[in-house]
C-alpha cells in the first residue's frame, strides 16, 4: 500500500544475500551467506548460514536448512558444509509451502581448477524433504524459480568446462526434466547468453517459463516459444524503439498474460513498459488490422521480394513507425531482412513495389527478401507499430501474420514473385491461447503501454543524421548522449583521438566512499589477483575476452561509468570515483588511499581523457570493456570487467593494462 516499511531482523554483517516474499504476502524467505550475529542483541546472538523462513509481521523466524541439514545431505560434517550463496537466488510458492534455492556444494568441478559446483536444492515450508534437484552436470545455478503451484521448477545452469547455459524446467519432486534451450541458440536482447543473476519466473500453474530479459515466453510442456519483444528496422531520426529484441528484467502475473519490465529512451531514466497479450481493449495502443503478404513466399538468395502490408490506426496519439520482422521457429531470422512500412503513396503507379495511397493508414514495404544463407522453411511475420500520445506516454501493437514461407521455387498454387497484389491474408486478434507454435501464436497480439515512473529535464541535443541502408537493413537510433562524443557501436571499429573527451569535474556527483573503508580495503590486498594482473601487464599484448556484443543502452551505461569516475578523479575526489568499484577490484589493483577526503581538483591542463574502445557481454553475465586514457601526453589502454549493481554499472576486476 505504499505505507510506512519495518525491519523485520538486522544483522552484524552483510550476509543475507537473496530475499523472497511469498506471493500471498504472509511469508519472508531469506539466504544467510555465513554464520553471523544478529543486530543489536547483548550478549550477541549468533545466527547460523542457511535457508530462513520469517512472518511479515516480523515474528515466527526459524530455520529450514543449516549446516547440519547441508551436511548431512553432501556427504561432510556440519563444519565442513559450504556457506550459503551462489550465481542466483531462491524462490518459493504462492503460499511458501514449497522452496527452491542455489547454495554452494561439497563437489569439486575439475575444470575450474579447484572450485566447487552450484547446485539447485528444494525443501518443504517445515524443513522436511531436503533435496538436490539438479545432478552435478554443470557449475553454476544462474536462475531458477518455482511455479505459484509448487509443482514445476525452472532453472538457468552454466557449465563452466564447455561453456554451455541450458535453461529448462523439472519437477519440485526432481522428476520430468526438460531442457527448453540452451546457448548454442541466439535469443532476442541477450544473443546467445542466458539470463544470469535475474529473475526467471513461472506462471501460476507452472505451464509458462519467462526466461527473463529475453522476453520469451516458453510452453513448459511442448517446449514451443512465443517471443514477445522483437526489434524491427526504422530509421535513426526515430525515438528509441518502446519494443526492441527482449524484455529488460521482465516478469509476469500468474496467469501469464501480462508482463512488466524496463525501458529506457536514449539520455532518459528507465521507465516502467507493460505488456499484454490480446487485450480485451488496445488503450492508447495503434490497432493494426488488415495485414496482407504478397506473394506468401520469398525465394532463397534474395531472387524475389514480397510485399506486407497492415492497416494502422490510432485515436489518441501520432504514429512514429510501422515496420515488420520474419521469424523462422518463433524467432528472429536474421538472413531474411525486412525494412519499414510506409503510408507516403510512392508507389502509385506500380503496387507491387510499395505504398500506393498517401495517408490512407494502408501501410507497405515490398522490402522483404532473403540474403544468401536463408534456410528454406516456414515463417512468420511480425509487424508492429509504435505511437506517442500528447502526454508523452509511448504505446506499441504487435501481430504476427502468416502463413508465410522462404522457397527455392515459387510455390504451387502461389502468385509468381513478381504478380500484383494477391487477396490479402486477415490477421486479427484471438483470443488468448497457450503458445503452441502453430497459428495461435502466429496470430498472438501484443500491446504494450510504458507508464512514465521519473521526469528529468534532458539537455537539448542535435538531431541526427538520416542514415541511409540498403533495402531491409536494420537501423538503430544512434543519437549521442548530451554533450558526450559519438562513439562507434561496440566492438566495431577504432574511434579517432578527436573521440576522447575530457569530463568535466562539476559531473561528479557521485556520493565519496568513506576514507576508513578504503583504508580497509588497502589494508587487505588480495594478492593473488594482483599478481594475475601483474602477469597479464608483463605479457606483450592485450586483449579483450571474447563475447557478444551489447545493446546501446548498456554500451551507454558503461561509458556513463567510465566518464562520471574519470570526471571524479579529475575532480580531485578518489573517494567519489572509488564508489564506482566493487571492494574485490579495489583489493586486486591495491588501493592507495588519500591522505585525507579533502577533495583537490586537477589543473585544467593535466585533467585526463578517456574514450571507451570495446564493450562485450561475457558468458557468465559480466560485462568487459576496453578504455583509453591519455593524460600529460601518454595514453594507457585498460580491459577491465563491470558487473550490475542497482542502477549503474561498477568495475569489478582489471584483466589488463599497457602504456603507450
Amino acid at each position: 500500500t505504499g505505507g510506512t516499511g519495518r525491519e523485520l531482523m538486522a544483522l552484524d554483517s552483510g550476509e543475507i544475500n537473496a530475499v523472497r516474499i511469498t506471493g500471498d504476502g504472509r511469508t519472508v524467505v531469506f539466504r544467510i551467506y555465513r554464520d553471523t550475529t544478529i543486530r543489536n542483541t547483548s550478549p550477541s546472538q549468533p545466527i547460523a548460514r542457511g535457508i530462513w523462513v520469517i512472518n511479515a509481521d516480523g515474528s515466527g523466524m526459524r530455520q529450514l536448512v543449516g549446516p547440519a541439514e547441508m551436511g548431512a545431505l553432501l556427504g561432510v560434517t556440519p563444519e565442513e558444509a559450504p556457506f550459503f550463496g551462489g550465481s542466483s537466488g531462491l524462490d518459493s510458492s504462492a503460499n511458501g509451502a514449497q522452496i527452491v534455492f542455489t547454495s554452494l556444494t561439497a563437489d569439486v568441478d575439475p575444470a575450474t581448477g579447484g572450485g566447487v559446483r552450484e547446485a539447485l536444492f528444494a525443501v518443504n515450508a517445515d524443513g522436511a524433504g531436503l533435496r538436490r534437484l539438479l545432478g552435478p552436470t554443470s557449475t553454476f545455478v544462474q536462475a531458477n524459480a518455482i511455479s505459484g503451484d509448487g509443482a514445476t521448477v525452472a532453472y538457468v545452469t552454466l557449465d563452466f568446462g564447455t561453456g554451455l547455459q541450458e535453461a529448462g524446467v523439472i519437477g519440485f519432486d526432481g522428476g520430468g526434466q526438460r531442457a527448453l534451450t540452451d546457448s548454442t541458440s541466439i535469443h532476442p536482447g541477450t544473443g546467445a547468453n542466458l539470463p544470469s543473476g535475474e529473475r526467471i519466473q513461472l506462471s501460476q500453474d507452472g505451464s509458462r517459463l519467462l526466461l527473463g530479459s529475453t522476453g520469451l515466453l516458453y510452453d513448459t510442456a511442448s517446449g514451443d516459444v512465443l517471443a514477445l519483444g522483437i526489434g524491427t528496422p526504422g530509421f535513426s531520426t526515430d525515438p528509441t524503439p518502446l519494443v526492441s529484441d527482449g524484455l529488460y528484467r521482465a516478469t509476469m502475473n500468474a496467469e501469464a498474460t501480462r508482463m512488466l519490465s524496463l525501458f529506457q529512451p536514449l539520455g532518459e531514466p528507465y521507465q516502467l513498459s507493460r505488456l499484454d497479450l490480446n487485450p480485451t481493449e488496445l488503450g492508447g495502443a495503434p490497432s493494426v488490422t488488415d495485414a496482407s503478404l504478397t506473394p506468401a513466399f520469398i525465394l532463397t538468395e534474395g531472387r524475389s521480394t514480397a510485399l506486407v502490408s497492415a492497416r494502422v490506426s490510432t485515436t489518441t496519439a501520432s504514429i512514429v513507425r510501422v515496420s515488420s520482422r520474419v521469424l523462422r521457429e518463433a524467432l528472429p531470422d536474421d538472413n531474411t531482412r525486412t525494412s519499414p512500412l510506409l503510408d507516403d503513396g510512392a508507389s502509385a503507379t506500380d503496387a507491387t513495389t510499395g505504398d500506393v495511397t498517401a495517408g490512407d493508414g494502408l501501410f507497405t514495404s515490398a522490402g522483404i527478401y532473403t540474403d544468401c544463407c536463408a534456410e528454406v522453411g516456414p515463417r512468420t511475420v511480425r509487424i508492429k507499430a509504435e505511437a506517442q500520445a500528447a502526454d508523452g506516454l509511448r504505446h506499441a501493437t504487435a501481430i504476427d501474420a502468416g502463413p508465410f514461407q522462404v522457397s527455392t521455387e515459387p510455390v504451387e498454387g502461389g502468385p509468381p514473385p513478381a504478380t500484383a497484389i494477391a487477396t490479402a491474408l486477415p490477421v486479427t486478434p484471438a483470443p488468448m491461447t497457450p503458445p503452441s507454435g502453430g497459428d495461435a501464436a502466429a496470430l498472438a497480439t501484443i500491446a504494450a503501454q510504458a507508464t512514465r515512473i521519473a521526469e528529468l529535464e534532458a539537455p537539448s541535443r542535435a538531431t541526427p543524421p538520416v542514415v541511409t541502408t540498403p533495402p531491409g537493413a536494420l537501423i538503430t537510433p544512434t543519437v549521442p548522449p548530451p554533450d558526450i562524443a559519438a562513439s562507434p557501436p561496440a566492438g566495431i571499429g577504432t574511434p579517432s583521438p578527436a573521440d576522447f573527451l575530457i569530463p568535466d569535474p562539476s559531473e561528479c556527483t557521485i556520493t565519496p566512499r568513506g576514507l576508513d573503508a578504503i583504508q580497509a580495503l588497502a589494508a587487505t590486498p588480495d594478492v593473488a589477483a594482483s599478481d594475475v594482473l601483474l602477469s597479464a601487464m608483463v605479457t606483450p599484448g592485450l586483449d579483450i575476452p571474447a563475447g557478444q556484443p551489447v545493446d546501446a543502452a548498456t554500451a551507454e551505461a558503461i561509458r556513463v561509468t567510465y566518464r562520471q569516475m574519470t570526471a571524479c578523479f579529475n575532480a580531485g575526489s578518489d573517494l567519489a570515483a572509488y564508489a564506482l568499484w566493487t571492494d574485490d577490484a579495489l583489493r586486486q589493483i591495491r588501493v592507495q588511499p588519500p591522505e585525507t577526503d579533502a577533495v583537490n581538483p586537477i589543473p585544467a591542463e593535466k585533467q585526463t581523457a578517456v574514450r571507451v574502445t570495446e564493450i562485450r557481454l561475457l558468458p557468465d553475465g559480466r560485462l568487459a570493456a576496453m578504455r583509453e586514457e591519455r593524460s600529460a601526453g601518454a595514453t594507457t589502454a585498460i580491459v577491465q570487467v563491470l558487473v550490475r549493481q542497482d542502477d549503474r554499472y561498477l568495475i569489478d576486476e582489471t584483466l589488463d593494462l599497457a602504456s603507450g
